[in-house]
């Protein structure tokens, strides 16, 4: 994508990062300082972490769906991608801080071997299938940043379901990135997701123009779609006292159709992203980066492996 493009559709501005605030720090004297009188005190021990709700359930399925993969390489182009997305994800998942996609992974047990016998690919699709609604729910039972994981699981395997099912050629998938997302409180999320709606909303008034008249479904659903997500923010930020983002009195599109409804869709997809870490019930988000992936994979897009994730 461009520099240009992704000015325009990846943002109205960059993303905008929480940062840390200025914290008040409270002095304390240092073990074995001559302040202290008597033995020196015992450390104590580190608590061990809780792990996130849902994470062994995690680890099974992203486990199983590497398994899958790994039976169906030979049946679809886009299954080695698959394999590899499977892997990150289970490293993941299977690190102290899932939320942080570490670069290297934690060792773990290899997946169980593959059985023999059935179609492994329509076995791949059915697994992928299955999954979306395990993570979905999950992604509705948390918040911050684990449930940013298991709504990002569930647009990957949603997407993943699709695209084995599809004879669409699409563009080469990048590795999968690595490290956290950045965080902002939640009236920004949505106010960022606003002003990239009111971008998406002219691009597919665009695309109607450039599309031939028998062929603008996916323009209309992609049209529905962000008008119903400005509106349904716009009022959000209403009830709360917030300003909802004007539109911009213009956006540049270049491109075929094609390379506008990638651009469209892949540049929304971190805002979707950064909205379900914030919210306090994602659900909703949860829904909109599914369909949003879905949108993107219909126009040719890579499959990202996180989806809702700037990289």
């Amino acid at each position: 994508m461009s520099a240009t493009t992704r000015r325009t559709f990846l943002a109205l501005g960059s993303l905008v990062a929480a940062g840390a605030a200025g914290g008040i720090a409270i002095g304390t004297a240092a073990l074995g300082s001559p302040a202290l009188s008597g033995p020196r005190p015992v450390r104590p021990p580190s608590p061990t972490p809780t792990p996130p709700p849902r994470l062994a359930e995690g680890i099974e399925l992203s486990a199983g769906l590497l398994a899958a993969a790994r039976a169906a390489e030979d049946d679809h182009p886009l299954v080695a991608q698959l394999v590899r997305d499977h892997a990150a994800q289970l490293a993941a998942l299977r690190s102290p801080e899932p939320a942080a996609r570490p670069a290297q992974p934690t060792p773990g047990t290899e997946p169980p071997a593959p059985r023999p016998g059935r179609d492994p690919l329509r076995t791949l699709i059915e697994a992928e299938r299955a999954a979306v609604d395990a993570y979905a729910g999950w992604a509705g039972e948390t918040t911050g940043g684990i449930a940013l994981v298991w709504g990002s699981l569930a647009a990957h395997a949603a997407g993943a379901a699709g695209a084995l099912r599809s004879s669409t050629r699409r563009a080469e998938s990048p590795a999968p990135g690595t490290g956290p997302a950045v965080a902002v409180d939640d009236t920004t999320a949505l106010q960022q997701v606003v002003a990239q709606s009111h971008a998406a909303i002219f691009g597919y008034q665009r695309l109607l123009a450039l599309v031939p008249r028998g062929e603008s479904e996916p323009v209309d659903a992609g049209l529905k779609a962000y008008r119903g997500l400005r509106d349904d923010l716009t009022a959000a930020l209403a009830d709360r006292g917030a300003a909802a983002p004007a539109a911009a009195p213009a956006y540049r599109t270049e491109g075929s159709a094609e390379e506008i409804g990638r651009q469209i869709e892949s540049g929304a997809l971190p805002y979707l992203g950064q909205w379900l870490q914030a919210a306090a019930e994602p659900a909703s988000a949860t829904a909109a980066l599914r369909e949003a992936t879905g949108r993107a994979l219909g126009w040719g897009a890579a499959l990202p492996a996180w989806p809702g994730w700037p990289g």
